[in-house]
């Protein structure tokens, strides 16, 4: 919608730290389907937007994991929103129990020093060993790393994002991953798709 209306007052001060066009959009069509999604889930009755508020800053305007309130009191939920240029993508978790992260990632050639810096030996072995040609290796370098994003966004209880600290190990079977000194096996599942040029990844923390 035109209006602002459905922003709570935190909202709109998160969306006046944005000055680009394309960013600002990308906000808020986030905001707006994580609201209605919030929405649709929640188990009483909410009439209109604007009650519920998400926070993804501190006071001092540091990124945060997505906080969700309803008038000032806070949700047992978690958030997890993701853009592109193009695209977004929104999940929710009504559970205490169960984290959820998600990530998109633009489906192109990473440079090599990307890889040396922001993959482990193990990882990128893995990647050397594909043998179906460079746009098979492409869609798997995007999926994996578009699956550290995922996976740090579901695991991280505030630290900073240090993608080496995440390592993702994929067979045939479930994917494994070690996130600093934890190894995930059953408790965290990983979901990864193609869509509009993007690999989609969600990780689901239990």
């Amino acid at each position: 919608p035109d209006n602002l209306d459905w922003l709570s007052y935190w909202e709109r001060i998160e969306l006046g730290r944005f000055s680009h066009r394309g960013r600002r959009r990308a906000w808020l069509a986030g905001r707006w389907v994580s609201k209605q999604l919030i929405r649709e889930n929640h188990p009483e009755f909410v009439e209109g937007l604007r009650c519920f508020s998400i926070r993804s800053m501190d006071e001092q305007f540091r990124p945060t994991r997505p906080k969700i309130c309803l008038k000032q009191r806070e949700l047992p939920y978690t958030l997890s929103i993701t853009h592109s240029d193009t695209n977004f993508l929104v999940a929710l978790s009504t559970s205490a129990e169960t984290k959820v992260g998600v990530d998109l990632c633009h489906l192109a050639p990473l440079p090599a020093s990307f890889l040396t810096n922001w993959f482990t030996d193990s990882e990128r072995e893995r990647i050397d060993q594909i043998s179906d040609g460079e746009e098979q290796r492409t869609k798997e370098v995007c999926r994996l790393w578009a699956a550290k994003e995922a996976i740090y966004k579901a695991c991280n209880r505030g630290e900073s994002f240090a993608p080496r600290q995440v390592e993702v190990s994929w067979n045939t079977g479930p994917w494994t991953c070690r996130y600093y000194d934890n190894v995930w096996k059953d408790e965290l599942r990983l979901k990864t798709w193609e869509v509009d040029g993007h690999v989609a990844v969600t990780a689901t923390l239990s």
